[in-house]
């Protein structure tokens, strides 16, 4: 149980970077600072409809990241925590794929534009899914069996 909780930790910390990461973009009224460097313009140089499309992007990556933390915290709170085996999959997959794929376009960004998004920040997502999906698998040693009136 000790080692679950350890791997529990690792979920509920991504989990809560997740919430946070969807609820800044769900929240931003115009692109990032690294937006405006990868397209070497500011927001307010964009015309109206580019403006619309951007935030379109921005909170459709911010709803889903957000949702899916949601989703995630539930599945930690409740199945998680009973030990059930779906959930003990599911976490991770899910969180590790979701974060990947978040790596994935800043590393894009970053590595083709002169915008530097917090790619690195965003790498540690999966690696924390991914530890936390470890360690909620390994076996559990058996409770010892006390006898000897609690003697060792």
């Amino acid at each position: 149980m000790r080692v679950r909780r350890v791997g529990f930790g690792f979920h509920a910390v991504a989990t809560l970077a997740l919430i946070a990461f969807g609820w800044t973009y769900l929240s931003s009224s115009e692109f990032m600072p690294y937006h405006a460097a990868a397209l070497g313009t500011d927001w307010e140089n964009l015309p109206p409809g580019l403006q619309v499309l951007g935030l379109t992007a921005l909170r459709l990556v911010g709803v889903g990241s957000f949702a899916l933390g949601l989703a995630l915290g539930v599945i930690l709170w409740v199945p998680y925590r009973r030990g059930e085996r779906w959930a003990l999959w599911a976490v991770p997959i899910l969180g590790s794929g979701y974060g990947l794929a978040l790596s994935f376009a800043a590393f894009s960004v970053a590595s083709a534009t002169p915008g530097n998004p917090p790619w690195r920040s965003a790498g540690v997502l999966p690696l924390l899914f991914l530890m936390g999906g470890i360690l909620s698998l390994v076996p559990e040693p058996p409770d010892p069996v006390v006898g000897n009136g609690g003697r060792p």
